[in-house]
């Protein structure tokens, strides 16, 4: 008898709510396939095909869908689960061990066809060549190693694997790692896995982890459209030369000028993270309807974020077109989902006006509720009236109307970004199920 196999044929690209069909194939005989939903079971069939219809709920949440085959005895013969939810990109890597004991190798698919332009691999740290095949040889020494893959598609996808590795008696296991941020005030030298704790959430079991990295930092921000047109108004960041000396166009003042200047040279200093910034434009087309595929919304190259980086938030169309609608919460999901998919210390940068228009499908509360899902820090700057933004988002929010605000405003967050560190806890693990 042929052993069941069960794959999902569903792609899960985009972010997924409300009533959604999900298909597997399951080769081979069973007699039920049930389908579950974050542990409980909320569909099963008999027969082929195996097709369900499941409800994810309103809002956007990540979720763990498990998909498990039944023999006639009641005995679960095969199950396969896939997270949703978490990160939006088209290609997907593994680390699999190809030879028992001896080699791993990195196998990869791309939905889109994409080619893979580099590729490398780093075992505890240090680079390892790949062999024809995509095979890497595994150390015989019997002993437990982190491996980590970096692959870069010609389609703008990057995408990270990490996998902690056991050899010995000529056979090797492959644990997965979860990505898990957190925020740790202590210097870099009291920080690792030895004093550091992970423990799942709901049960309190204790969780096992494998490395600890500070990672370069990840800002994706979104603003708004007259947030935009205030902060090209308003000159913020724009410095000019005049016979007296470089002053602020504005204010022209020197102390000011040196405040500029100074952050502008502490990027690439060890008192900047030298944060990487994309941005996501909330106005789309208004044809666009319902649903969250993260190709409705526009999406920068990523850059270093410096000072030259925060002039360019107020670069670009300030206008909003007859043919365009504004949604900010749903950008911001976006954006969550965007971050997450990097495994790295990330923050979500909203920069907005208290009178902004918002014709997203997500409310803010659902928005909100997604990020802290995910583990994902928002950051909100406003270019006036806090309160009413404050009483919308309901969290504290920075004044951006002035220069000198700004750059205070970017070293807070260069102070926040500098306290995160990314966790690998062994295991295939949803954001909000490790505590660490």
């Amino acid at each position: 008898m042929l052993r069941p196999e069960i794959i999902f044929l569903n792609l899960f690209l985009n972010l997924l709510a409300g009533t959604q069909p999900i298909e597997v194939l399951v080769p081979g005989e069973v007699e039920i396939v049930e389908l579950r939903l974050d542990g409980v079971t909320v569909a099963s069939r008999t027969t082929p095909p195996w097709s369900f219809t499941v409800d994810l709920g309103n809002g956007i949440l990540p979720h763990r869908l498990t998909a498990v085959a039944v023999d006639s005895a009641g005995n679960s013969v095969a199950e396969t689960s896939r997270l949703i939810n978490l990160g939006l990109r088209s290609a997907d890597c593994r680390l699999v061990p190809e030879i028992p004991g001896r080699t791993l190798s990195l196998v990869c698919k791309s939905v889109t066809d994409s080619k893979i332009l580099n590729a490398e691999i780093l075992m505890d740290g240090r680079r390892v060549d790949l062999n024809a095949d995509w095979s890497i040889p595994l150390p015989q020494d019997g002993g437990a190693h982190l491996v980590s893959a970096t692959v870069e598609f010609d389609g703008g996808d990057v995408v990270r694997e990490e996998a902690f590795v056991s050899t010995g008696g000529g056979a090797s296991l492959v644990s997965d790692l979860t990505a898990v941020t957190a925020r740790f005030k202590p210097s870099e030298a009291e920080i690792s896995p030895e004093n550091i704790q992970a423990r799942h959430r709901e049960t309190g079991a204790p969780l096992q982890i494998r490395a600890i990295e500070r990672g370069k930092p990840l800002v994706v921000a979104i603003v708004s459209r007259e947030a935009r047109r205030r902060l090209a108004m308003q000159e913020i960041l724009t410095v000019r030369t005049e016979r007296e000396g470089r002053r602020r166009a504005t204010h022209g003042s020197d102390v000011l000028l040196d405040r500029v200047e100074e952050l502008e040279s502490s990027v690439g200093s060890p008192d900047w993270v030298n944060p990487i910034l994309r941005q996501v434009d909330p106005v789309v087309d208004p044809q666009s309807g319902d649903g969250l595929a993260p190709s409705l919304f526009p999406m920068t190259d990523p850059v270093t974020l410096g000072l030259q980086s925060f002039r360019q938030l107020s670069v670009g169309p300030w206008e909003q077109g007859k043919d365009e609608i504004q949604r900010i919460s749903d950008a911001l999901v976006v954006a969550g989902a965007l971050a997450t998919a990097e495994k790295s210390p990330r923050t979500v940068l909203l920069i907005i006006y208290r009178d902004d228009e918002d014709e997203s499908w997500q409310t803010p509360d659902q928005a909100l509720t997604y990020l802290n899902a995910l583990g994902v820090p928002l950051v909100i700057w406003t270019t006036g009236g806090r309160k009413g933004v404050e009483s919308q988002w309901g969290q504290a929010t920075k004044v951006i109307d002035r220069t000198e605000s700004m750059i205070d405003a970017a070293e807070d967050l260069n102070r926040f970004l500098s306290q995160e560190w990314v966790v690998w806890v062994e295991g295939s693990w949803l954001p909000g199920e490790v505590g660490v």
